[in-house]
């Protein structure tokens, strides 16, 4: 009987994936129908994402665990409709921890890393101590040289922020120590970059700025994974993690002030680089922009703020790929409302001279164009 449940349910993930609109549409009330036994449900897929050999399975596997854990467990959780039986929420706890372990997919992992985090929201909102084995077990991924398991362990921790911030205040000194050793030079760049994410929702979730002060020491060691990255020519490592400075600057501006001095350098270094991919110098130069709009008096203090980001953007407006008369001719006839129009340096140098002098006033800006 169970490998006949097994075979049902490897059919059923194969025909979600089917481009057959009736397939796909039989499957997902197979899927439906599956829902009134959630034991089963949850049994069959854990099982499909342990041991299927197809990745597309276990991938579309993990995908609907999340999707079910936030369902079921939910509606477990407020005493409505199906409930989860304690066993399979065992069976859930130990084989989900195991697959991070063990699955040589980092993009399934990666997949599981999101089922552990929600279902530790799932049950320890109800119940703290409901999975006293998991934090213990992230902890370890973090202190170790396995470097799949310290980023699926910080995968979980950025999951678990919110949670983490609110109900796990006594222990945010062990989280800061976590966060310092993550993102040592020594560590790979995707652990760092699994850091800096969760670091960046850790502080978002964070209600009191005082909570977040003895986190800024970690500033340098941020920065420092975007040199090391463009030192390295890891361009897309290095767009993550410009991708986490935007939004931490977007957010929690006042968390870069000890620093910041620091990262608009950095920040102009990269976005006046033309040797760069042109999405990298988009970002830093969307750093210096949110910066200004964010905490315009601390860029009008910075005595080079406007000296040095107007020439930035000045310079990428004349960055035009155009070699003749008639293809400049062909760039000024483009129209803007197009949707396939491509976004150019020239429109985000542009938009900058837009949204400076709104963020930091007229004064401010008047000397340096002119």
């Amino acid at each position: 009987m169970v490998d006949v449940a097994l075979q049902q349910m490897e059919a059923m993930l194969r025909a979600l994936m089917s481009t057959d609109n009736a397939v796909r549409n039989q499957a997902e009330e197979a899927l439906a129908q599956a829902r009134q036994a959630p034991d089963s449900l949850f049994s069959a897929l854990i099982a499909m994402l342990r041991s299927n050999q197809d990745e597309q399975v276990r991938s579309l596997a993990a995908v609907l665990l999340r999707k079910e854990i936030i369902r079921l467990l939910a509606q477990s959780a407020d005493a409505q409709g199906v409930t989860v039986s304690t066993q399979v929420k065992a069976l859930l706890k130990s084989e989900l921890l195991a697959c991070i372990e063990q699955e040589p997919q980092r993009s399934i992992r990666k997949k599981a890393s999101d089922v552990v985090g929600q279902l530790a929201i799932n049950i320890m909102s109800n119940d703290p101590s409901g999975w006293p084995e998991l934090f213990p077990w992230m902890l370890e991924g973090t202190r170790s040289t396995n470097v799949p398991l310290h980023e699926a362990a910080l995968a979980i921790f950025n999951t678990l922020s919110e949670f983490i911030a609110e109900k796990m205040a006594a222990h945010h000194g062990m989280l800061l120590d976590v966060f310092r050793s993550s993102l040592q030079a020594q560590q790979e760049l995707s652990v760092r970059n699994a850091a800096l994410r969760a670091l960046a929702s850790f502080l978002m979730a964070l209600s009191e700025p005082s909570q977040r002060v003895p986190f800024q020491e970690l500033v340098p060691l941020m920065l420092q994974t975007i040199s090391d990255a463009l030192a390295r020519g890891m361009e897309d490592e290095c767009r993550e993690a410009l991708e986490v400075f935007v939004e931490v600057a977007e957010s929690q501006t006042k968390f870069l002030k000890r620093h910041l001095a620091e990262c608009v350098t950095g920040m102009i270094a990269i976005a006046s680089n033309t040797s760069l991919d042109d999405s990298l110098r988009h970002l830093a130069l969307e750093f210096l922009l949110t910066i200004a709009e964010g905490a315009p008096t601390l860029a009008r203090k910075m005595p080079r703020f406007c000296a040095d980001t107007v020439p930035v953007a000045l310079a990428m407006m004349l960055e035009l790929e155009c070699d003749t008369a008639q293809e400049l001719q062909e760039w000024e006839d483009e129209d803007e409302d197009e949707e396939d129009t491509e976004v150019t340096n020239y429109d985000v140098g542009e938009e900058a001279l837009d949204r400076l002098p709104l963020a930091l006033g007229g004064k401010g800006m008047m000397p340096v164009p002119f």
